[in-house]
């Protein structure tokens, strides 16, 4: 489900959260953690100047979808290496 467009609201698992990408506001449900990212600390930053923090509704971001799934991606695979590492601590 990670990057996905999700189809209606009860799609939302608990830890994700629905997101608004780009003109035609498509929606994403993503991991919640991916919000302490770098990638998403820049693109909070955009949000704020474009959308003030006050926003109604879902938060939007205004970037292009192809950009929005480049940084999902890149959030996937920082996500992965931190559940390795972390698992392997374990062991």
């Amino acid at each position: 489900m990670v990057g996905k467009k999700a189809r209606n609201l009860r799609e939302i698992p608990k830890g994700y959260l629905a997101v608004y990408v780009g003109n035609d506001m498509q929606r994403f449900v993503i991991p919640a953690i991916y919000l302490s990212f770098p990638d998403f600390n820049v693109l909070m930053e955009s949000v704020a100047e474009e959308f003030g923090y006050e926003q109604e509704g879902g938060l939007k971001f205004p970037c292009e979808e192809e950009e929005f799934q480049e940084i999902l991606l890149r959030c996937f695979e920082k996500h992965r290496s931190m559940k390795k590492k972390k698992s392997a601590k374990r062991k």
